[in-house]
């Protein structure tokens, strides 16, 4: 009886056909597709340069400021100088030896670049004109017997430049009581205020000169 010859002695085994072709391709080559070979590819080397971002206004100058890239700034208009004030020559001033008056305005005149009153001082009713030249006189209602002019003269006396001038006047209110109002003027205003004339104007000197002038209110 012959024995049945193996199947695998007589047909030996193959490798497989993708290592066939993997051992058949030459060094340094890749397979493309199917059975085909692919080109010699030649390496080509990419360089990357990132682009700056645009710099916003703010940090257009670094730390190291530079003026190029710096928005040249608008020189500010040179201000105009105010007009300087006229000087007074106080020296030139007329002056007078006392502290306090109470007087009428007859008129004014100009000396040194300032400004000088012409007063006819008033005698004060039951007031010493000397305690008035030395301590003053209140303000207040006058109601038509506590001013008298018992002489006539005139007197100059300068403005200082600093003085303030106030025109008080009285109004009767519904009942008959008087009622007193004060405002703040300058020279200017103050000699121009209506009814100055014959009105008693108390005033304050300091070295001799006008330092504070107010009109005694009548009613």
């Amino acid at each position: 009886m012959r024995a049945t010859p193996d199947p695998a002695a007589r047909h030996p085994a193959r490798p497989p056909l993708a290592l066939l072709l993997v051992l058949a391709v030459p060094a340094g080559l890749a397979v493309a597709g199917c059975g085909d070979a692919a080109p010699d590819v030649t390496p080509v080397t990419v360089t990357v340069t990132a682009a700056p971002s645009p710099a916003s206004p703010a940090s257009s100058v670094g730390s190291t400021g530079s003026a190029a890239a710096a928005a040249p700034s608008a020189s500010a208009a040179p201000s105009a100088e105010a007009s300087p004030e006229p000087s007074v020559d106080l020296a030139a001033l007329p002056r007078l030896e006392r502290g306090y008056d109470v007087a009428l305005v007859e008129g004014t005149s100009s000396a040194g670049g300032g400004t000088v009153l012409s007063i006819d001082r008033l005698t004060v009713a039951g007031l010493d004109d000397a305690v008035l030249a030395s301590e003053g006189t209140d303000v207040y209602v006058d109601e038509g017997d506590r001013f008298s002019n018992q002489t006539v003269r005139f007197y100059e006396v300068g403005v200082s430049p600093e003085a303030r001038f106030f025109l008080t006047t009285c109004e009767r209110d519904g009942s008959g009581q008087p009622a007193i109002s004060s405002s703040p003027v300058d020279l200017a205003q103050f000699l121009a205020a209506p009814g100055l004339d014959g009105t008693a104007v108390t005033l304050v000197y300091e070295d001799g000169l006008v330092v504070r002038g107010e009109t005694n209110p009548r009613c």
